[in-house]
């Protein structure tokens, strides 16, 4: 239902000014993404062409599979062997001339020419001598590039010389080759998206009584197929394992015969692994983009010897589910993946809907910490880190719930048994399964009988532990043979205790910041993809902000939480020192520091920090978490299309 206010008309002036702040920048980052005569292009397989004299006709042959758009070449002026300034081509003594360039068709009919004089050339840099056209050489046939040399004066000018002492002309052109519609249609979507999301969650917080997490799901969703698009597939750390993992459990549902490590994989996905780099630029998502939809190619079996990874949680089964519902449509190799993908994400926007839902306070900060850069970007992912965030911050809002409960009001043992379910399905993470330990920190008052307390308390906290157990034992507490003697291990750190907490120290010194970053999304994707400082800065002081309490959320709370905290700080303590002890085992014993540690291994544990730090000396006066919840949105908004228009000028 809407909301009746008075106060109607200054909501809708700052629609229209957010409106109108989305388009610009949307349109500015557009121009800027497809300006094409100020964009430098990677230097990628370079056609090399050579004269010698005035009247020399440089040809060459160029075959791309995409859309070819700009001819360059890369300007490196030297006269007689020594470098040439720039600036003595403008000079009356300065060799005087142009390049007359063309392009021309299979059919030999010339598509586009230009003139490029000396004087314009610039030393030690990019520059378009050939652009405004657009051809397809695999529709049409291979391009035909021809560059005339034109030159006046007895010394001629040599552009990149051989190395060889020649006195030779080279030219080396870059062809930018992506598919420009594919790309521009993937901006659109993009902006729609976001724009979607920024403007959708700002009239449902101002104009209507629509439920908090009901918000977040919209919202979450949209933000969620802009990351899906602006960090394609392959993006996401190790995600190639992570795909062949589900694949296992797609070939076990369609009974396909596999090995402990094979699967029977189709070419076409097979075929994902070559052609999509972990860094996206505009050749991957030129090929992404004109992808997505389209039926497979080839869809013959082969075996391919995978990595296994040791986890049986749902994530696998969910993406092995749309993987099989994709071979089965005929699918191409990107369509599947993404299907997985957004198997996935479905998955991770349900756990931390329900976690905002649960609990009873705090749900800005909740809102605040399921928005991250980091965390919707590896929510839209094929890792398991779709589940172990959201389902330790489910955990913690469920044990909220039920601390915070009205006097005379207990816990029976339904609601005691859907805890208990979260518990045994993060079990598998190892580390993480510390944050089980909450279940003994439950306030005995809020059950019926101090025996079902004491009796619940201790059986699902064992139930996690032993499931652990019989899970993890061996890779938890044992180093194999082979690494034990060129990395830190266990019998290291009780032999050498000096040297393990020097090396520890020098990464808490040397790294804090980077573990804050990394918990935020300083940099995403396969550390490759930066985002500005400014959105890690702003998320920081969201999480800071969001974490104040109020006067009432401060009522709600058990009498004794002071002491409870005391176990928080120790389930906090406990998963760090995991964190630190599985990196220490992949950390050469000769490194000063531990290697391997991102920050966001930290982010399971971060609403336990913001409850540790629940201090009655710092309190405000209101609740601010829709406040937070649309700055949230909006930032994600604009780091999305600053990030994809940077990575389509990488």
């Amino acid at each position: 239902m809407l909301k009746k206010s008075n106060s109607a008309l200054p909501k809708i002036i700052g629609a229209g000014i957010l409106c109108l702040i989305l388009c610009l920048t949307g349109w500015y980052l557009f121009r800027k993404s497809f300006d094409y005569s100020n964009n430098e292009i990677p230097n990628t397989s370079p056609s090399s062409l050579t004269a010698t004299h005035n009247g020399q006709v440089l040809e060459t042959e160029c075959s791309s599979s995409l859309l070819i758009h700009r001819v360059g070449i890369w300007c490196s002026l030297s006269a007689d062997g020594q470098t040439l300034d720039p600036s003595l081509l403008s000079q009356d003594s300065a060799p005087r001339g142009f390049l007359e360039v063309q392009a021309i068709d299979s059919r030999g009919s010339t598509i586009a020419e230009n003139s490029v004089s000396y004087s314009d050339l610039n030393g030690n840099s990019y520059m378009t001598i050939l652009s405004g056209f657009s051809y397809s050489s695999a529709k049409n046939g291979d391009l035909h590039l021809r560059i005339t040399v034109h030159q006046t004066g007895k010394d001629p000018i040599y552009l990149k010389t051989s190395g060889n002492g020649q006195p030779d002309l080279q030219l080396v052109g870059y062809l930018d080759s992506t598919d420009n519609r594919a790309l521009q249609k993937g901006f659109a979507l993009v902006f729609a998206f976001v724009f979607t999301a920024a403007l959708g969650t700002y009239f449902l917080l101002a104009f209507s009584h629509i439920k908090l997490h009901l918000v977040f799901l919209i919202a979450a969703f949209l933000l969620s197929m802009g990351y899906e698009l602006v960090l394609p597939i392959q993006s996401a750390p190790d995600e190639w394992d992570h795909f062949t993992q589900a694949y296992r459990v797609s070939d076990q549902m369609m009974n396909l015969p596999a090995g402990s490590a094979e699967i029977s994989m189709r070419q076409e996905d097979f075929d994902l692994l070559p052609s999509v780099s972990h860094t996206p630029d505009r050749s991957v998502y030129s090929y992404v983009f004109g992808k997505i939809g389209k039926g497979a190619a080839q869809t013959d079996l082969k075996e391919v010897d995978v990595h296994r990874i040791s986890w049986d949680g749902p994530t696998y089964l969910l993406g092995g589910t749309a993987i099989t519902l994709g071979r089965l449509l005929h699918l191409n190799g990107v369509t599947v993946f993404y299907m997985a993908r957004f198997a996935n994400s479905l998955l991770f926007l349900l756990l931390c809907t329900l976690s905002i839902a649960v609990t009873p306070v705090k749900k800005g900060f909740f809102i605040v910490a399921s928005l991250l850069p980091m965390v919707l970007h590896l929510g839209n992912s094929l890792s398991y880190d779709v589940e172990m965030f959201p389902m330790a911050y489910l955990i913690i809002a469920l044990w909220l719930r039920m601390s915070c409960k009205k006097e005379g009001h207990f816990i029976f043992l339904k609601e005691w048994l859907l805890f208990c379910i979260p518990l045994i399905l993060l079990a598998p993470c190892k580390v993480y399964i510390l944050v089980c330990a909450l279940a003994l920190f439950v306030p005995k008052e809020k059950f019926v009988s101090p025996r079902w307390a004491y009796a619940l308390h201790t059986g699902a906290f064992l139930l996690a532990v032993l499931f652990l157990i019989f899970k993890n034992f061996n890779s938890v507490w044992s180093a194999s043979s082979e690494t034990a003697s060129v990395h830190f291990s266990l019998g290291y750190f009780f032999s050498h205790p000096t040297r393990t907490i020097q090396v520890l120290c020098n990464t808490i010194t040397d790294y804090k910041a980077a573990f804050v970053h990394g918990m935020i999304g300083r940099v995403l994707g396969w550390l490759n993809v930066s985002v500005d400082l400014l959105w890690v800065f702003i998320f920081f002081a969201l999480l800071l902000f969001s974490s104040l309490w109020t006067e009432e959320e401060l009522n709600k709370l058990p009498t004794k939480f002071s002491r409870y905290q005391w176990g928080f700080l120790i389930i906090i303590l406990l998963v760090i020192a995991g964190v630190f002890y599985a990196a220490f085992t992949w950390t050469p014993i000769v490194s000063d520091r531990v290697e391997g540690i991102q920050g966001r291994y930290f982010l399971p544990i971060l609403p336990l920090i913001m409850l540790l730090c629940c201090q009655k000396t710092f309190i405000t006066r209101r609740d601010d978490c829709r406040r937070f919840f649309m700055i949230a949105v909006f930032c994600n908004s604009f780091l999305l299309m600053e990030v994809f228009s940077d990575r389509l000028l990488a």
